[in-house]
């Protein structure tokens, strides 16, 4: 999701409001305006790894981070592939080839960081089907 902004802000609130009255659940965000130094540092925080002593801190508390990785995962669904092309280009390019280009540059980006396990769906031009994905 992306959000256009004028300024900095801080998001202050955000929770999700169930379906109702034939109207699709919404994601509804507080956000206010802050200046750009208490932004900076609350991005700072907010990307800030964890200590490898809180690591293990956590472990110790949580039997389930023990067996692995205790970093979220992200996912990653490039879609189409092998005889899926999606949409074409009319320069010829496919959007199984771009979105596979985009999502394996992200996963490179994202891995770098060190906060999070990246899992591809697909990590080449192969045609796997929405229910496999899945």
């Amino acid at each position: 999701m992306v959000i256009d902004i004028a300024a900095p802000v801080r998001v202050e609130k955000a929770f999700v409001l169930d379906p109702a009255e034939g109207q699709p659940a919404r994601l509804v965000m507080d956000l206010s305006k802050v200046d750009r130094d208490v932004f900076l540092r609350e991005v700072a925080i907010d990307n800030h790894l964890p200590r490898a002593k809180d690591l293990e801190a956590k472990s110790a508390r949580d039997p389930a981070s023990k067996a692995g990785d205790p970093r979220p995962i992200i996912v990653l669904d490039p879609g189409h592939g092998g005889i899926d092309t999606g949409t074409r280009a009319p320069n010829g390019d496919t959007e199984k080839a771009l979105v596979l280009d985009f999502a394996l540059m992200l996963r490179d980006k994202i891995e770098k960081t060190g906060k999070y396990r990246v899992v591809m769906t697909r990590s080449d031009d192969t045609f796997i089907p929405l229910a496999e994905r899945i």
